[in-house]
This record gives C-alpha cells, sequence and structure tokens, in this order.
C-alpha cells in the first residue's frame, strides 16, 4: 500500500495516520491478502538481535497451499539465539471471512 516504505519503517505522525486512514478507504478488498508473503518480508528486511522487533499481522485470508511451509520459512528466517530468544516476534489478529460456510481446509 506504500511502496516508498517498502525498505524502511513508517514514521508514527499525523500525517501518516491520516494517509493510512485514506488508503484503507480505497482498498481494493478482492487483492491478495494472503499475509505470509508480507510476513516473510518483514522477517527478511526487519528483524535484528540487536533490537527488539515485533511484527503485526492483520489478515483474513491465507491462500497459499501450506500453512506448514510458512511456518517452516519463518522459522528458518527468525532463529533463537542460544538464549531462545528470536529476532522478531509475531503478533497476529486474524479476521475469519467463512464462518457458516462448508469448507474443505
Amino acid at each position: 500500500m506504500f511502496p516508498r516504505y517498502g525498505q524502511r519503517w513508517m514514521e508514527d505522525t499525523p500525517e501518516i495516520r491520516q494517509a493510512i486512514r485514506n488508503a484503507m478507504r480505497e482498498w481494493a478488498p478482492l487483492n491478495d491478502s494472503n499475509p505470509a508473503d508480507g510476513l516473510i518480508y518483514a522477517l527478511e528486511t526487519f528483524a535484528d538481535h540487536a533490537k527488539k522487533v515485533s511484527i503485526y499481522v492483520f489478515g483474513d485470508d491465507f491462500t497459499g497451499r501450506s500453512a506448514e511451509a510458512v511456518i517452516r520459512e519463518i522459522n528458518r528466517i527468525n532463529v533463537a539465539d542460544r538464549d531462545g530468544n528470536r529476532p522478531a516476534r509475531i503478533h497476529a489478529v486474524g479476521f475469519p471471512t467463512a464462518f457458516g460456510r462448508n469448507q474443505t481446509p
């Protein structure tokens, strides 16, 4: 949504917050909202044992073939140090959209 911030953190300013709100109003809900690619990109770009990094994932869809494969990739990138600390903490909030539907996992 904000390509100019692809390699760096967004500043927390009133202007940036308003830009986010404006972008969300224009967001096309039928785009690829699978969070796996963005999560892996964020880990590869920002995870660092020298600082505390938290990544928050908000999503409603996983369209990949295997959640297990994504977890293996995340564990490959987000490797724990000898004390068990990982460079990034991942927090996720899911918005299920298939309640009441008869779907096969």
